[in-house]
């Protein structure tokens, strides 16, 4: 059975008011600036509070800026963090990797990931008159050469 595919979607009013108002569109810009800023910094509190746990620094304290630090510490604190980025990436692998039949592969092209289904909405569109086509200058085909 194959998973369902979730969509997240706002309703339908606010997607109205947005459309319809120029205003509420720079309030949501705002809206998503701010958002994306408040996670930024704390990203990075989160990784001052890693370098001063894993690495023994004060805080503020750059590891670039230090004379020397433990050689155990160099050499396990990135080795460890590698590993357990390699397992989260091997579980989230399994994870989203259809069961197939054994020796079979998924397909992993360019068709496959960029193929999209046509909303009922666009397929029972009229095409775009030619009036509104951008003008293409054309270029006379490259004549035979003569033979001599």
């Amino acid at each position: 059975m194959a998973p369902a595919t979730v969509y997240l979607e706002a309703p339908r009013r606010l997607r109205s008011f947005v459309r319809a108002y120029e205003f509420s569109l720079v309030v949501l810009a705002a809206l998503v600036g701010t958002v994306g800023g408040l996670v930024v910094a704390a990203m990075s509190a989160a990784v001052e509070g890693l370098r001063v746990l894993l690495f023994n620094l004060e805080m503020g304290e750059r590891l670039s800026s230090q004379f020397s630090i433990e050689p155990w510490r160099a050499l396990l604190v990135p080795s460890l963090g590698g590993l357990l980025l390699g397992v989260a990436f091997l579980v989230l692998a399994k994870r989203d990797t259809p069961n197939l039949p054994a020796g079979s592969r998924p397909r992993w092209d360019v068709h496959s990931i960029c193929a999209a289904p046509i909303s009922a909405s666009w397929s029972d569109a009229a095409p775009p008159s030619r009036s509104r086509a951008p003008s293409v200058r054309r270029w006379p085909a490259p004549s035979p050469p003569s033979s001599l």
